[in-house]
């Protein structure tokens, strides 16, 4: 389970980045995100995500 909180009032397009700092987490079951406006984000979050449950 992994979960990523971003602030109410901050800048939250760093949520993009976690994929790259973060290993390929291939027994990831869940992941949850808090407070960010997906708005801001890449237009790619859902396939930038998939790679940390996918392992690649």
């Amino acid at each position: 389970m992994l979960y990523i909180f971003g602030s109410e009032e901050g800048d939250s397009s760093w949520v993009s980045s976690v994929p790259f700092m973060l290993p390929p987490l291939p027994n990831l079951s869940d992941l949850y995100i808090c407070n960010v406006d997906l708005a801001q984000q890449h237009p790619d979050l859902p396939k930038l995500f998939s790679k940390l449950f996918l392992g690649s």
